[in-house]
């Protein structure tokens, strides 16, 4: 972590990695920033926004999991995109909550529909870029992709966080 330097910080399911996320941080000197600083974080998952302004997910990727990135910074910003719907079913998690926002990507299914909404979702990545205190890429995505080409404008303290494994992803059978 810093200025111009990147680190893994969380290896997939933490099998390859014995650290807690937070422990890894505070090795990399993030944890002197605790409770001064705001996170960006990306993701490729989707969420749906209720017209309330709350933020709901299926499966992964629910309040819970954002708690860790708060044990460390004061506040979450995902980048992520997020689809309007008028209800959603009610097994599904909120994402959102105290220190938790969004920033809604526009929503997209596919590489054509992406091509068709690059031009917006790149002004969104700007826009999230200009904002950011410090960045966590999660890897392997276009979304981390996205952001740090708009990120080089005004580099500021930024991290990797590895979300595969490419032993399993690549490994014969």
């Amino acid at each position: 972590f810093g200025h111009g330097t990147s680190a893994t910080v969380h290896g997939s399911g933490g099998a390859a990695c014995p650290f807690r996320f937070p422990d890894v941080l505070v090795r990399f000197g993030i944890g002197l920033f605790r409770n001064s600083m705001k996170v960006t974080v990306t993701t490729e998952h989707r969420f749906m926004r209720t017209p309330d302004g709350r933020v709901w997910t299926c499966a992964q990727y629910g309040y819970a999991f954002f708690l860790r990135y708060l044990e460390v910074f004061d506040h979450v910003e995902v980048v992520s995109r997020v689809c309007d719907v008028p209800v959603v079913p009610s097994h599904w998690q909120r994402v959102d909550g105290s220190g938790v926002s969004l920033i809604p990507v526009p929503y997209y299914i596919g590489p054509w529909q992406y091509l068709r909404r690059r031009p917006r979702i790149m002004r969104v990545f700007l826009a999230a870029a200009k904002t950011a205190e410090a960045v966590i890429f999660r890897g392997g995505s276009s979304f981390s992709d996205g952001l740090t080409r708009a990120w080089r404008t005004r580099p500021r303290p930024f991290g990797v966080e590895v979300v595969g494994d490419p032993w399993e992803v690549f490994s014969p059978g």
